[in-house]
């Protein structure tokens, strides 16, 4: 399946990962039903997540630089623990948790980054 997740889902507003953006998270603010956090990085990486301090339940993608979704994980608020993918990534997108699940996107689906969002 191939789909425009990121133009769909970011319709609410491009959290292109900035301080204000993930504090905001992290102080208990709630993400718009079909918004999302997008962490783009320079290159591939295997960097892990964690979600001290964010009062919100989120889901994360792992997404490749071609788009490809490598795997999504369901985080739980104020855990510690470490979300690390099997692959490296070169973008992350959070979501209210379930999102993914609810639109039937996992991995092997393909998104397209807006080329606006890339980070080249």
């Amino acid at each position: 399946m191939r789909v425009t997740l990121l133009v769909h889902i970011l319709a609410g507003g491009l959290g292109l990962v900035a301080g204000a953006v993930a504090l905001s998270a992290a102080k208990g603010a709630r993400l718009h039903r079909q918004s999302g956090m997008l962490f783009v990085f320079r290159r591939e990486t295997k960097t892990g997540f964690w979600m001290k301090n964010t009062k919100i339940p989120l889901s994360i993608a792992f997404i490749a630089s071609d788009g490809l979704i490598l795997e999504t994980q369901d985080m739980e608020p104020l855990s510690e623990e470490l979300h690390t993918p099997a692959r490296a990534y070169r973008y992350a997108l959070e979501v209210n948790q379930g999102w993914f699940e609810r639109h039937g996107l996992g991995a092997g689906d393909r998104v397209e980054i807006p080329a606006d969002a890339k980070g080249e």
